[in-house]
Formats: structure tokens, sequence, C-alpha cells
């Protein structure tokens, strides 16, 4: 048999007579979370900006270093060959805006323009240091270019190369 007179007992009793809304603790445990999650967006804007930049900055050194490598990649075997045995070693390359002679196997130091904002014109220093060894009797050219980069905001200096092979025998 049901007594309907009694009634479960609860924490909490809100009449619906009166008001209805929110506690005081409910909404203080909302903007508690709220504000968490504000702090945590802004953080993690300022971290993809910072990794853009970062980005940026590898892309411009690392264009210089391709380019580079490229420039030598076409270059006639014969001519690398030359180059790789002897003691003039300077290897002209066209980075688009101006052709600069590069001294193989020493530490070249190039300009960079960074286009971030059209008004404020940037530029980072990278160090290119391309080299050319014969390998296997002169019938194999390796090709490396070393370049580094300083950071310009935060002053982390990065190392860091590409390579290549090209092979002086001819396949038909």
């Amino acid at each position: 048999m049901i007594y309907p007179e009694y009634k479960l007992l609860s924490v909490r009793h809100r009449s619906h007579t009166g008001s209805s809304g929110f506690t005081l603790a409910e909404v203080m445990m909302s903007m508690l979370i709220a504000s968490l999650v504000t702090v945590a967006l802004a953080k993690s804007m300022i971290l993809m900006q910072y990794s853009a930049e970062d980005n940026l900055y590898q892309v411009a050194a690392l264009n210089v270093a391709e380019t580079t490598l490229t420039q030598m990649k076409s270059a006639s075997p014969g001519v690398l060959l030359t180059l790789a045995n002897s003691n003039d070693q300077t290897f002209k390359v066209d980075l688009g805006i101006e052709s600069i002679e590069l001294n193989l196997g020493q530490e070249n130091e190039l300009s960079v323009p960074i286009v971030i904002d059209a008004d404020k014109p940037k530029s980072m220093t990278v160090i290119v240091n391309p080299t050319i060894d014969s390998l296997q009797n002169d019938t194999v050219l390796h090709l490396k270019v070393a370049y580094t980069f300083e950071h310009p905001r935060t002053g982390r200096v990065r190392n860091k190369f590409i390579q290549s092979m090209r092979s002086r025998v001819n396949t038909y």
C-alpha cells in the first residue's frame, strides 16, 4: 500500500510557486569555468602566434638553402667537379632579388627579407655554407648546404642542413 502523504526527502527543495533561477554557487562555478576556458584560449592564441612567427623564420632560412642547393644541382656535373677539386671555390646563386657569389666550404652571411607587415620591412641574417664533395672516383657528387639563423625575438640559434647527390654516370 502506498501512502501519498509521505514525500521523498530531498536536500534541496525549491518551491515552484516563487522564483526560479540559479543559486549563487551555480553562478560562481559557471563563471569560474568560463574564466578558465578564456585563459586557456588566450594562452593558446599566443602560442599559435609565436609558432607562426617561428615557422616564418624557419621557412625563410630554408628557402635560401633550398634555392642554393637547387641551383647547385642544376649546374653541369663538369662544373661541379671542377669546383669540388679547385682552390678557388665560388658559386653564383640567383636569390630572386639579387645574384650572390657564395664561397664554397665557407660561411656566407646573407640578409634575407621577411614580409610580416608591408609598412615595416624586416630582414634576418642567414649564414649559408655550401659544400661540394666528389665521391667514388669523381662519379658521384655530394652537395650539402648547411644553414644557420638566429631567431630575432628569442635569440635561439638554429643549425640545419639539406643535402643531395648528383651522379656523373649517364643513364639512357
